[in-house]
């Protein structure tokens, strides 16, 4: 007699439940906002200037590329098809007569900084550049943790975190994509899903629960025939390739100003002894140039 109204209250409170329940979009979402206040401080903006020569002319070419911080002394890992054109085609770049120079690079911090940087190696196979300051930075950078290596499955969904163009200020922007493959041969690539995000080369991807999975570069194959997008394409290189990349960069060493030797002292002494006007100096020693206080 009362089946009725029972079942129209456990199907109000079963319609409650359900609306109350977080969506997988909001966990995403929810996850993506997290993840960016822990980790933007690894997206860093790279500005390039290239002298590109070619056709018997030389050109400059600057452009601003995204890069994620792999250590507290500011190494940086991008993409290096983004960073050199003829990097997907050197085949053809050779045959044109196409050479390209990096003559300025820069890390372009939150703050407007701008830290003077170089190339320290060159991963083909990966299509990675390791990016460097030139001199050390006076703190620790912000950085991923390569030592995670994140396990990532067909569908799963996963974060991207970017800095969008100058137009937009260098905002950082965080994008939901989904592994709609996975790459075996000859190593383990992820592939994303082709949805138009903010997602750039170079933009470090993360799980869900934040553990850092890789970052996106272009894999390209050597082929005859066919467009570019026939052979290359954009993957997540997993953080365990990336590492083990970084194990060929050189170690940083501080740049010290040289110091003149004995020699070089005497000749400039010479020098000024034999112009007109001077009188010759004994060069002073240790014991006479040092005081004790």
């Amino acid at each position: 007699m009362h089946s009725a109204p029972i079942r129209v209250a456990f199907c109000a409170l079963l319609f409650a439940v359900l609306a109350a329940a977080p969506s997988p979009a909001d966990e995403a979402a929810e996850a993506g906002r997290g993840i960016l206040a822990q980790h933007k401080g690894a997206v860093m903006t790279v500005r390039f200037v290239m002298s590109i020569a070619a056709g018997g002319g030389n050109y400059e070419y600057s452009r601003e590329v995204n890069g994620t911080v792999i250590d507290p002394t500011g190494l940086t890992v991008v993409s290096l098809s983004e960073t050199d054109p003829t990097a997907l085609n050197e085949d053809q770049a050779r045959e044109r007569g196409v050479t390209v120079q990096v003559t300025d690079l820069r890390l372009l911090l939150e703050d407007g900084t701008e830290v003077e940087s170089e190339v320290v190696l060159r991963d083909k196979d990966l299509d990675l550049a390791f990016v460097r300051p030139s001199e050390k930075y006076r703190e620790p950078m912000v950085c991923v943790d390569l030592t995670q290596d994140a396990a990532v499955g067909l569908l799963d969904q996963v974060i991207a975190l970017s800095r969008l163009g100058k137009v937009a200020g260098r905002e950082y922007a965080v994008s939901i994509e989904r592994v709609e493959s996975i790459i075996t041969k000859p190593r383990v690539f992820y592939v994303p899903g082709k949805d138009p995000t903010m997602t750039a080369l170079g933009s470090p991807i993360f799980t869900l629960n934040g553990e850092f999975a890789g970052i996106v570069a272009m894999r390209a194959i050597k082929a005859t025939g066919g467009d570019m997008g026939e052979r290359s394409m954009a993957v997540i290189v997993t953080a365990q390739d990336i590492a083990e990349s970084a194990e060929q960069v050189p170690e940083f060493t501080e740049k010290k100003e040289t110091e003149p030797d004995a020699e070089t002292e005497e000749a400039e002494a010479l020098r000024h002894t034999d112009e007109p006007g001077s009188e010759a100096q004994e060069p002073a020693s240790a014991e006479a140039g040092s005081e004790t206080n």
